[in-house]
């Protein structure tokens, strides 16, 4: 799994690229490029750790590296691969008479070769048993185009492309590139392609972005039910696109909507990953999905189980220490929440130290410190009323 994978962000070619990386590193020391462990622990040092390319021999260590950059956009496409792969290895003139692994190995190839047409052919008879020609359903199968790397190639720079115009402020005109991606990779490799699902997110992701959230909120609804059909309901992609649609329903209007579904996303992390997993506070996280759905909560009118459901995230994020973003933004969800229960009293004493904190870590001028000091303000004045 790429770094951008493991995010949760969209993946294409270049993350196959970085899987091959890891698989040769394996294949030459026998150790994988991030170590060993539990699964949580290896996601972690894939986003995190650089990759132990010590027994990797010459040049081929060189091309390793580069196939496990962080950033996609450094590795090298398809079509740079194989050109480096060709400047740096000769193949033989003669190739070795031996079949280089086991007989089992070359049995498994043999029972997973395709059939040839003479082999397929009603009524043939082949080693005491006769074959039957292909269903009409089957030999009717549409045919699909087959990629050509210079094809995936360029439609990998599209996406790219797209996102660059999406993150550089530009989120309108990159959905609609978006869309036109997906509809040439539904084309060119079917709509449940990995690459068509992919696109489908990026659009649906820069909608959003571009403030049609209830369009988004649909779009990613498809695309989420597309993702849990086709990886799996259990993967760390499939969870995180639920957790973005929820936000975008909730940020669409319908917080009862997206306090269930968010709900639903936390309790299925807690499950796959752990109750109070987290790889720093990002969209991977339990306990985002957990602070979220406290959050849709509170903002549906059930400030009393908000400021439950809150304070148990805070227990959990504690350990990341006072200063960390996940500690300090639950802080002041919690304060908020505890005012809108009915203690403005509280709710001030709490805000005091969230805003204090707030300026010291991320500046006096940083939006989350104006933001606690308007509400200090708002729940001192509440708790002076009579």
């Amino acid at each position: 799994m790429s770094p951008e994978q493991a995010r949760g962000g969209p993946v294409g070619p270049a993350s196959d690229v970085f899987s091959l990386g890891a698989v040769v590193a394996y294949a030459a020391t026998g150790i994988g490029p991030f170590g060993e462990g539990r699964d949580e622990a290896l996601l972690y040092r894939i986003v995190s750790a650089e990759p132990r390319l010590d027994g990797v021999p010459g040049p081929l260590r060189d091309l390793v590296a580069d196939c496990l950059h962080k950033d996609p956009a450094l590795r090298p496409t398809l079509a740079g691969l194989a050109r480096a792969i060709a400047d740096r290895w000769t193949p033989p003139e003669e190739l070795p008479g031996a079949v280089p692994w086991p007989a089992s190995v070359t049995r498994l190839i043999q029972g997973r070769q395709a059939p040839t047409p003479d082999a397929s052919a009603a009524g043939r008879q082949h080693g005491g048993a006769i074959t039957h020609p292909p269903t009409e359903r089957a030999s009717a199968a549409p045919s699909r185009i087959t990629l050509t790397p210079a094809v995936a190639d360029q439609l990998f720079r599209r996406a790219q492309q797209a996102r660059r115009v999406g993150y550089d402020g530009n989120p309108a005109e990159a959905a609609r590139m978006s869309a036109d991606l997906a509809a040439d990779y539904t084309r060119l490799a079917g709509p449940n392609a990995p690459h068509t699902l992919h696109s489908r997110y990026d659009q649906a992701h820069f909608v959003g972005k571009a403030g049609d959230l209830a369009q988004a909120a649909r779009l990613m609804a498809s695309v989420a039910s597309d993702y849990a059909r086709v990886l799996g309901p259990d993967t760390l992609t499939t969870l995180n696109i639920r957790h973005e649609h929820a936000c975008l329903v909730g940020e669409a209007g319908d917080p009862a909507q997206a306090a269930q579904l968010m709900a639903a996303v936390a309790a299925d992390k807690a499950r796959f990953l752990g109750m109070g997993h987290s790889y720093g506070w990002n969209i991977l996280d339990t306990l985002q999905s957990r602070q979220r759905h406290a959050i849709y909560v509170g903002k549906a009118g059930d400030s009393a189980q908000a400021t439950r459901l809150m304070a148990d995230v805070i227990t959990a994020v504690r350990g990341f220490g006072r200063d960390h973003i996940g500690v300090l933004t639950s802080r002041y969800w919690h304060a908020c929440f505890v005012g809108d229960a009915g203690d403005p009293a509280q709710a001030s004493r709490l805000m005091v130290d969230v805003a204090t904190d707030m300026a010291r870590v991320l500046g006096p001028d940083h939006a989350y410190t104006l933001a606690s000091r308007r509400w200090l303000a708002y729940w001192q004045k509440r708790a002076a009323a009579p």
